[in-house]
């Protein structure tokens, strides 16, 4: 389905309108399966992050001030209660176990 734009240009300039077509095509050939992990896009593009470790993200301090405060909100706060306890809620254990049985 085409937008207005390119109604206006395949009625003013065809032959720019099948290069416009071309050019969508072969930027979704270069579009990830997952949005979030897309290098195309104008807000994603110039995000890349380095690869480390999580324990090297962080100095011992900050570590220590983060880990403090979300056990103070977890006993003052009832919405991060909250939240920690949907979490671990949700969580998935280590999977189905197969048990075959032959009548």
């Amino acid at each position: 389905m085409l937008n207005p734009v390119d109604k206006a240009v395949e009625i003013f300039d065809p032959i720019g309108a099948l290069k416009r077509a071309q050019s969508r095509i072969a930027l979704k050939a270069l579009d990830t399966a997952y949005r979030g992990a897309s290098r195309i896009t104008r807000t994603l593009g110039t995000w890349l992050p380095d690869l480390l470790p999580a324990n090297t993200d962080l100095d011992t301090a900050t570590r220590q001030d983060l880990i403090s405060r979300s056990r103070d909100a977890f006993r003052n706060q009832p919405a991060a209660r909250a939240a920690i306890n949907r979490t671990s809620d949700n969580a998935v254990g280590t999977g189905l176990d197969l048990q075959v049985s032959i009548p």
